[in-house]
């Protein structure tokens, strides 16, 4: 009979160790990223069309951004070779808008997919509503 149990003890130790080697890299894999990129609108001084060129480092590169503006809210779309995801400014961070510059305006970074897939961060944007520059410091993890 102890023989029997300690049969099943070692099964139920080699079971739960390699259970957990399974599941360890899927938790280590999510990567840390802080960048920052470089936004220009398509259309300076237009207070609705936020679509422009971003430029950013790896592992973005250059890609580009559409979507909206419904002052204080930006909703807008991401999109690099193999990787795309949505960006929101959080209504409770919605920056500080002097004459033409805003400072300080979070956004959620949310629904990547490709490479991008499981994206979740924040994006601090700052720069000119009229010349439709931004610098955006970008903290993400996929």
């Amino acid at each position: 009979m102890k023989f029997i149990n300690r049969k099943v003890l070692v099964l139920i130790a080699m079971s739960a160790f390699a259970g957990s080697a399974l599941v360890m890299p899927s938790l280590a894999s999510a990567k840390t990223y802080k960048l920052t990129c470089k936004l220009k609108g398509d259309n300076p001084g237009s207070l609705t069309n936020i679509a422009g060129p971003i430029t950013c480092p790896k592992p973005f590169g250059k890609g580009k951004q559409t979507g909206t503006l419904k002052i204080p809210i930006a909703t807008g779309k991401w999109k690099f070779k193999g990787c795309s995801f949505k960006v929101v400014t959080d209504k409770n961070k919605t920056g500080k808008i002097t004459g033409s510059t805003v400072t300080g305006a979070v956004s959620k970074v949310s629904k990547g997919t490709g490479k991008c897939k499981g994206i979740k961060g924040t994006v601090t944007s700052s720069g000119s509503l009229v010349k439709s520059t931004f610098t955006a410091k970008v903290k993400v993890s996929f």
